[in-house]
């Protein structure tokens, strides 16, 4: 938890920043190395399987953020594409990864990622809609069809 509210808040200041990404960065890997031997446990025995999936989701999910804010954008996707294995209905992540691919000029990717989350709605959909549309209207020289292409992008979430 405390590695996430790190990733997600970061300082201004270039210099705090890396600091508290690489000391964010150490604690997920760290709650990642530790993940399955907690949850081969006793302790985890009474967790429910969405629970755990859950867990495993958001310490991809952060490590990824890490990633993303370190501009590191290969692994970036990577470990939000594993967080999405486990929830794969998480608006949040869908956008920070149409935010990545979009860092990479990969625009195709970073369209479908950007439509599932505004599919998906939640914190995310008016961040994520602005840097779709932009894309979408760069790529087709107009914002008609936009919404069937959020609708299409949406159809394929967990697919």
């Amino acid at each position: 938890m405390l590695s996430n509210v790190m990733a997600e808040r970061p300082p201004s200041n270039e210099q705090e920043k890396d600091k508290q990404m690489k000391r964010a960065e150490e604690l997920a890997s760290q709650a990642l190395t530790l993940l399955p031997t907690f949850l081969a446990s006793p302790d985890a025995a009474n967790v429910s399987a969405e629970a755990k999936k859950d867990l495993t989701s958001q310490l991809h999910y952060t490590l990824g953020l890490v990633y993303l804010q370190e501009k590191k954008f290969g692994p970036s996707e990577q470990e939000l594409l594993t967080a999405l294995n486990s929830k794969p209905n998480d608006p949040v992540t869908y956008y920070r990864l149409g935010i990545a691919y979009a860092q990479e000029k990969k625009d195709d990717p970073a369209m479908d990622a950007l439509g599932k989350s505004v599919f998906l709605k939640g914190v995310s959909e008016a961040g994520a809609r602005d840097i779709l549309k932009q894309l979408y209207v760069q790529k087709n020289k107009s914002e008609e069809g936009l919404e069937d292409y959020i609708k299409s992008a949406g159809s394929k979430i967990g697919q």
